[in-house]
């Protein structure tokens, strides 16, 4: 439903200003990650969103990226160089979201912590 419309979800993405938004678009580009052609157009936006001013947004798009670079090896050290500087982030949240993603990143045998899947067409990644 959302795959043909994604041109206008990414433009808004880039001039929403309500982190509440912000936050969710963040947490449905990582699920849209079941469509390998949409990879490309999911990363620049939720890359974008990791300098956002929510710690909401910020900590679902690395959510997201991980999703994606756990789906997609190829995309994983560049997903993991993105968050080795948020691990002196300010805030204690992004910094517990960043060490659980770059362990999961790093470890193949480390499991999405709970809550982190919630479409059931990932559940296996």
């Amino acid at each position: 439903m959302l795959v043909d419309h994604l041109t206008v979800i990414e433009s808004l993405a880039r001039e929403e200003q309500v982190p509440l938004v912000k936050m969710h678009l963040a947490m449905i580009f990582g699920h849209l990650a079941v469509y390998p052609q949409l990879t490309e157009q999911l990363i620049p936006p939720l890359i974008d969103f990791l300098d956002d001013d929510s710690v909401f947004t910020r900590s679902w798009t690395i959510v997201s990226l991980s999703i994606i670079a756990r789906k997609y090896p190829q995309e994983c050290q560049g997903v993991i160089e993105l968050l080795v500087p948020l691990q002196a982030d300010g805030s204690i949240a992004i910094r517990s979201r960043v060490k659980k993603a770059i362990k999961l990143l790093t470890d193949p045998n480390a499991q999405f912590p709970k809550g982190w899947i919630k479409s059931e067409h990932l559940q296996k990644i």
